[in-house]
């Protein structure tokens, strides 16, 4: 896991944590305007070293809070050392199509002071050679969905860039638990949890979940003890991990060997938490679940191929540092999440930008493009690739195995063609490794 080296003894491998996250002293701080000012301070610094570089630095651009905060951030820092404006990469729909994340880019970039490189899903084309190229390579198999990523670095690298600054990950940095609706019901805030629900569901899911169902979903998970909670999942983890194993058509001779249902306990006991511990907790829990770790190691692999190094201010130790002593109040607020982080951009950027409602994405578009672009291609390599996997996936009745019977060309909804793209590069992979 995340923060731990491994210590190898005899013939045994023992995990040792190395770094926790340790809350900083917040106690002098009273009001919203003491944590904003506090907040500004220690995100200034965390953008500022991040911006040190031997050739001029840039940014992603997604539109969203996170990303956007970054480069407002950035952009006051190069103007005020009389530096050149800030070159940012985006993705952005195609010419005519409403999107809310493309409106929002837009609103950044006409705040002036920014060098703008905006990608549409079909400049893909161009780089598809490239693209596939570089997969030849990879060293994850589910790589392969990061088109958007790899594109925009690679276009920084080709220009010069040799550090880009992202917005990952402000959910984690500054955000709140998923259950803080049902910790608030438990503490006897019961208004406050129903004025909550209210402003999630008008914010964060535009009407898609009424505040009544999100208020009786945190009701009914506030009356759970936790005892039944840990101990239903534990009953039912067997049998989901059966589910799991046969349902990605793993062979059950390969998951035998490598202990695969012992893993996936592992898996389940990490993603698991306790509430009642609190939010200094939660935040500690979060830095030690494998999934940021894992994102984090993609960017890092994305940037090596193409020459430019990724940071992240958002998982600046200090910043995290304070976020983890923050009371829920400046977390959320009104069903707005991150709070901190809209009031930092209230007055920096335009106020679609700083109270965005909703959460609308671009990257599945570009890869969308990606694959119906080699979709004829891997359809005459994805039988022979599937036959380096014999090893690992189960056979069906006709013994052949498992999916090697799957057509990219002939693919109908785009969740089939997502999956058979998917399988195609875990079917190198595997050929890969066992090279």
């Amino acid at each position: 896991p995340p923060a731990h080296c491994v210590l190898y003894r005899g013939d045994a491998f023992r995990p040792l944590k190395y770094w926790e996250l340790q809350p900083a002293d917040s106690s002098h701080l009273k009001t919203d305007a003491d944590y904003l000012e506090a907040f500004t301070e220690v995100y200034t610094e965390a953008v500022r070293s991040r911006l040190r570089c031997h050739k001029n630095p840039a940014s992603m651009l997604s539109g969203g809070l996170d990303s956007s905060t970054v480069v407002a951030l950035a952009r006051d820092l190069l103007v005020a050392g009389g530096e050149p404006p800030l070159r940012v990469y985006s993705g952005i729909s195609e010419e005519g199509s409403v999107c809310s994340e493309t409106a929002a880019i837009q609103a950044v970039v006409s705040g002036g002071n920014l060098e703008s490189v905006q990608l549409r899903p079909s400049d893909s084309d161009g780089c598809l050679d490239l693209y596939l190229a570089s997969l030849q390579d990879l060293e994850d198999p589910f790589d392969c969905d990061w088109a958007l990523v790899f594109l925009m670095l690679m276009l920084a690298g080709r220009d010069g860039c040799r550090a880009m600054l992202t917005g990952v990950d402000g959910e984690h940095a500054i955000g709140a638990p998923t259950g803080y609706i049902s910790q608030m019901i438990r503490r006897g805030q019961l208004r406050e949890a129903w004025r909550e629900s209210c402003g999630f569901s008008r914010h964060y899911y535009r009407g898609a979940y009424s505040a009544r169902a999100l208020y009786l979903r945190a009701l009914r998970s506030s009356v759970v003890p936790d005892y039944l909670r840990v101990a239903k999942m534990k009953a039912l983890g067997p049998l989901r991990h059966r589910r799991e194993i046969k349902k990605y058509a793993i062979d059950s001779r390969f998951a035998a060997r490598v202990n695969l249902r012992s893993r996936l306990r592992q898996r389940d006991q990490s993603r698991r938490f306790n509430p009642h511990k609190g939010l200094q907790a939660w935040h500690k829990h979060i830095m030690e679940v494998p999934f940021l770790a894992v994102g984090i190691e993609r960017w890092e692999r994305h940037g090596s191929y193409a020459g430019v190094e990724p940071r992240h201010p958002l998982l600046d130790v200090r910043l995290l540092q304070f976020s983890a002593a923050l009371p829920l109040a400046q977390k959320v607020h009104g069903g707005w999440s991150k709070i901190l982080l809209r009031r930092l951009a209230d007055g920096r950027l335009a106020n679609s930008v700083a109270w965005r409602e909703g959460f609308e994405q671009l990257g599945w578009m570009f890869t969308r493009q990606v694959v119906e672009g080699s979709r004829a291609d891997l359809n005459l390599a994805i039988k022979p690739a599937s036959a380096k996997a014999a090893n690992y996936l189960a056979q069906d009745p006709r013994g052949d195995f498992a999916n090697t019977h799957f057509s990219l060309a002939q693919a109908g909804s785009w969740d089939q063609q997502w999956s058979h793209w998917r399988h195609y590069w875990l079917y190198h992979w595997l050929g890969q490794i066992q090279r």
